[in-house]
């Protein structure tokens, strides 16, 4: 991904999950996964392009942990307030924070 892609993505990321279709688009996919990929809470998952989260956060209570990676930091940062307002991250064993 080129920069420009990637500072739009930053400049984009603090109004991302104000926008109804994206929200609806992410929930699709997480009922997806949920329904035809067999998860467990022994898998440690990747989501490679998480976003803000998304997708990860209604996957997560069925796996063991989930490890969110992105080129954006501006998405990342939403994730990871996300994350922050949602966990004790002191004792939160399901998410692996990265300085990235």
């Amino acid at each position: 991904m080129n920069n420009v892609n990637v500072s739009r993505f930053d400049q984009e990321s603090q109004a991302w999950d104000a926008n109804p279709r994206r929200v609806k688009l992410s929930q699709d996919i997480a009922r997806s996964i949920l329904r035809y990929v067999p998860l467990s809470s022994e898998m440690d998952i990747l989501d490679y392009g998480c976003g803000t989260g998304l997708v990860s956060l209604q996957v997560r209570p069925k796996v063991h942990s989930v490890t969110g990676l992105d080129n954006s930091k501006g998405m990342l940062e939403v994730f990871r307030k996300k994350i922050d307002q949602q966990y004790d991250l002191a004792s939160c064993k399901g998410y692996r924070r990265f300085n990235g």
